[in-house]
């Protein structure tokens, strides 16, 4: 697994390389916003526009994830994927799919391996806010 890369939630138990840590590896990828990045429609030659995505009135919240610690001749390496699904009505027109936003009560059933964490999968949808994000709006 690379570090922050998604997994899409819909099969994450059943595919290969993501069965043994959806099963014994969850994990919480603690997060106080995203991005996404879309063409910018006035530029030619396929500048991006970056989106800022939070959950008003959070200052963090935790994404789904999957952990894994590989044995390499170098020593361990520990890594993580974010979960992803369908995306909400907010989130739409930015990408096709969105992180998995676990809410609060959920993170326990999440970490909870004896648990089933199906009713996870849901997670937070329409409760995104987004925003253009520019160099000001980032302090830079």
């Amino acid at each position: 697994m690379a570090a922050g890369s998604p997994a899409d939630s819909e099969s994450g138990s059943r595919r290969g390389r993501f069965k043994g840590p959806y099963a014994r590896r969850r994990c919480l990828v603690p997060a106080t916003q995203y991005f996404e990045w879309t063409t910018d429609p006035a530029k030619s030659k396929g500048r991006k526009l970056m989106w800022r995505f939070n959950i008003p009135g959070h200052s963090t919240f935790a994404m789904a994830g999957l952990c894994e610690r590989a044995h390499l001749t170098d020593g361990p390496v520990e890594s993580f994927v974010f979960l992803t699904s369908a995306p909400g009505t907010e989130q739409s027109p930015y990408h096709n799919r969105r992180p998995v936003i676990l809410e609060r009560i959920q993170w326990a059933t999440w970490l909870d391996l004896s648990a089933d964490p199906a009713p996870c999968m849901r997670g937070l949808e329409d409760v995104i806010a987004v925003e253009r994000a520019t160099a000001a709006s980032l302090g830079a």
